[in-house]
């Protein structure tokens, strides 16, 4: 590679990670394991007595979707950056 291929290809992994939204992904991150955490302790409260009613199971399901929705987010974030840096090689 020529040094003026490596400057642009520099420029563009600087141009690339300035234009991720850092904020976003950390926010969406922690919001995350909020949610896991939030389920771990929800489904605990549920067993605790041995009998799981259909309130805790409604609280247990809305918690677990909230779950897989800041997952498939990150998902989606983490897929848009990898083919970010694939267009930086075209």
């Amino acid at each position: 590679m020529s040094g003026y291929e490596i400057a642009i290809l520099v420029l563009g992994l600087v141009t690339l990670l300035a234009g991720i939204s850092w904020a976003t992904i950390i926010k969406t991150w922690k919001s995350t394991v909020k949610n896991a955490y939030e389920l771990r302790d929800e489904y605990n409260r549920a067993i605790a007595d041995g009998d799981v009613d259909d309130t805790e199971r409604a609280r247990i399901g809305q918690k677990a979707i909230e779950l897989i929705d800041n997952a498939l987010d990150l998902w989606q974030q983490a897929v848009n950056i990898f083919y970010r840096i694939k267009r930086l090689r075209k």
